[in-house]
């Protein structure tokens, strides 16, 4: 893929726009990318262009949905940028999830529980049948 200049008329409108959008309130790409009707990989490279500038700063990070991984989110304005925060664990994702269905829907965090444990369980072969058909191969 080409790399982007930003030199045209069109970028250099598109630069300003984002400029105002985030002089009025901090946002992430997803939000930058609704309101101007692009793409969030298009809104990407532009906020990746401002930053490197030191135009814009990563005020915040947050979650963008349930499973999202930590966006950005911009502030204009040059300064430190705030810190990533660190990416859970699969067992720390595990044990918040499974703490969530345990309070907000129990019975069927039960029936997980309970299908676990039946897979544990190895069937036993009856002591008559062994007796009269012999032990299982």
């Amino acid at each position: 893929m080409a790399t982007m200049t930003f030199k045209s008329t069109v970028a250099q409108k598109k630069l300003e726009r984002i400029r105002l959008l985030l002089r009025e309130a901090p946002r992430h790409y997803r939000q930058l990318g609704e309101i101007m009707h692009m793409t969030p990989n298009a809104v990407q490279n532009y906020l990746y262009h401002l930053h490197g500038a030191g135009e814009i700063r990563i005020a915040r990070y947050e979650h963008t949905g349930r499973f999202g991984a930590w966006a950005p989110v911009y502030a204009l304005g040059s300064g430190k940028d705030a810190v990533r925060p660190t990416a859970k664990t699969n067992a720390e994702y595990k044990r918040t999830s499974n703490a969530r269905l345990k309070r907000e829907n129990p019975e069927k965090h039960r029936a997980i529980i309970m299908a676990k444990r039946a897979k544990r369980i190895k069937p036993r072969r009856d002591p008559m049948v062994a007796a009269l058909f012999g032990e299982a191969t």
